[in-house]
């Protein structure tokens, strides 16, 4: 079809039946062309729309972050161990933002992992992980550079999109005005802006999971858990779910069942604002409310294996509770929030 985004918009614009998908070169290419402000709005809201209704493909998908990744801000790190994650970033509405508890009490254990998210964002724009760390004192919107150093000092990090891709920025507009989720938000959840090797990415559908995993396998991801998690968010489910998980090249269904590990049932706390939520990653990681530690725990459980500190999830759990006893998750969540002091 050739890099004329015209052409490309045509292609895909042309019904279920009738459109074309587009090659990895293609569709970064297309991403290119909208983030470097080539093109004008009605064209960047045709193409998101005409997207939406075809669907999108793993190949499309590799594409898209090809050319969100050509354009990001971030200096080189050791990426063979550092995990990746996102909070939702149109963020949450319904349930209280608890997965930072469990991504502090991974680090506690020894992952190093790297998070971001977004601000005020469609279709949702509710609480963000941006939102949450700021209501616990850790600012959201740090330079590239003081987000590495604060990796290399505690292992954990966090990236807002506007630092290290300002130009998604001139799509808030557009994106505000269709209120409907597109790539984009897929893009985002699936970012990886440190370019770590393993990566965490929750999914709004289920049925996109298995499509996200062979985006990341073809991107070169070494370790990958799918997710559709808690409002889409990187926190793990409170009900028994289907996951994907890629390792040594290989895809596969696995299962995420708190009812396995003696969590009978993880109540999804009702919507609370960035402070709210801030109290409560607090008393999840002081242990001072038993429904937000079986949380936290579950959800830390699952990140240290995937992170490959612990070879089963059961595992992962059980050393996700000595960190938490022993008052180090506490103790980490302290020591991220002096950081900026």
């Amino acid at each position: 079809m050739g890099t004329d985004f015209g052409r490309l918009l045509k292609a895909v614009a042309k019904g279920k039946e009738g459109s074309k998908n587009l090659t990895r070169d293609e569709a970064a290419f297309a991403m290119g062309s909208i983030l470097d402000g080539k093109e004008d709005d009605a064209r960047v809201a045709a193409f998101l729309t005409a997207m939406r209704f075809k669907g999108t493909t793993d190949e499309e998908l590799s594409g898209f972050l090809d050319g969100m990744r050509q354009r990001y801000r971030m200096p080189q790190v050791n990426p063979s161990n550092l995990i990746d994650t996102a909070g939702a970033y149109d963020g949450r509405k319904r349930t209280l933002h608890l997965s930072l508890s469990g991504t502090i009490i991974a680090c506690a254990a020894g992952c190093r992992i790297v998070t971001h998210s977004g601000s005020d964002l469609p279709p949702k724009k509710g609480v963000t992980t941006a939102d949450v760390l700021e209501a616990l004192g850790v600012k959201s919107k740090s330079p590239v550079d003081e987000a590495v150093r604060m990796l290399e000092k505690t292992g954990f990090a966090f990236i807002h999109e506007s630092v290290y891709l300002p130009e998604i920025e001139r799509l808030r507009g557009i994106r505000n005005s269709l209120g409907f989720r597109s790539f984009i938000n897929t893009c985002e959840m699936a970012a990886n802006p440190f370019g770590a090797k393993i990566q965490l990415i929750s999914v709004a559908h289920e049925h996109f999971m298995e499509l996200v995993a062979k985006s990341a396998q073809t991107i070169g991801i070494t370790r990958a858990l799918v997710i559709n998690g808690v409002e889409s968010s990187d926190e793990a489910p409170l009900e028994k779910k289907e996951a994907v998980l890629l390792d040594n090249n290989e895809i596969r269904q696995i299962v995420l069942d708190p009812a396995e590990y003696e969590f009978s049932y993880l109540k999804p706390e009702p919507f609370g604002d960035a402070e709210r939520c801030a109290t409560a990653v607090r008393a999840a990681l002081s242990q001072e409310d038993k429904g937000m530690v079986n949380r936290a725990l579950f959800d830390g459980g699952v990140k240290i294996f995937l992170g490959g500190i612990a070879d089963s999830i059961g595992h992962g759990i059980k050393k996700a509770l000595e960190v938490l006893q022993a008052g180090k998750a506490a103790e980490k969540l302290r020591e991220v929030a002096q950081f900026n002091k």
